[in-house]
């Protein structure tokens, strides 16, 4: 701080051998010149906006969507595996049949979104809304639903393997013919939903 406040003359003095120490040595024995190596910081991710850009930037590699914003984007059959999604918007976004194992919506907007036949494994939606959002027959196994709002929900014939939705809240969910088979259900709200089986939770 005090080499780069000065205005005159600076005055440093230490004990022992440090990093520092032969730092300023080398600057001292080059006279009135020095070099340094100058690292870029990485660039800001900025926010996507366009379905082809999306598809643009998936194809060539690129991963991260964090922050998007796609509402009501046409994204039927995409592949979006292990994408970064975190904080997405995608309400009312179609999605059907889309390929999204192992990606990462955490606290993403999904609210009306259309996932029917989707692909889901091992996601993360930890947090996600998926109000009134139609999942029917995706496969969200082995999916991480923690706290995620399904309120409303079309789940009919979903396959939830495995899959960890404790606090979620499916009230109101419609889970005809689900597999809820090793499903994490601890503190799940299946308030007013219809179950697998047919029967009304409470």
């Amino acid at each position: 701080m005090a080499l780069t406040r000065a205005k005159g003359w600076v005055k440093l003095s230490g004990v022992g051998s440090y990093a520092l120490y032969e730092e300023m040595w080398r600057v001292t024995q080059s006279g009135d010149t020095f070099t340094f190596t100058f690292r870029h910081p990485p660039q800001r991710e900025i926010s996507v906006t366009d379905v082809g850009e999306v598809r643009s930037r998936y194809q060539s590699g690129g991963r991260n969507f964090q922050n998007a914003e796609l509402a009501g984007a046409q994204l039927a059959g995409a592949d979006l595996r292990n994408a970064n999604l975190i904080g997405a918007m995608l309400r009312g976004a179609n999605l059907q049949q889309a390929q999204l194992d192992g990606a990462k919506l955490v606290i993403a907007d999904l609210s009306e979104v259309d996932l029917s036949k989707a692909s889901l494994r091992k996601a993360k939606l930890v947090g996600a809304s998926l109000k009134q959002a139609r999942l029917r027959k995706a496969d969200l196994s082995w999916a991480k639903l923690g706290n995620a709002d399904l309120r409303g929900a079309e789940l009919v014939g979903a396959k939830l393997v495995g899959a960890s939705l404790s606090g979620a809240n499916l009230r109101e969910a419609d889970l005809t013919g689900a597999n809820l088979d090793k499903a994490d259900l601890s503190e799940v709200n299946f308030q007013g939903a219809r179950m697998p089986d047919g029967s009304i939770g409470e």
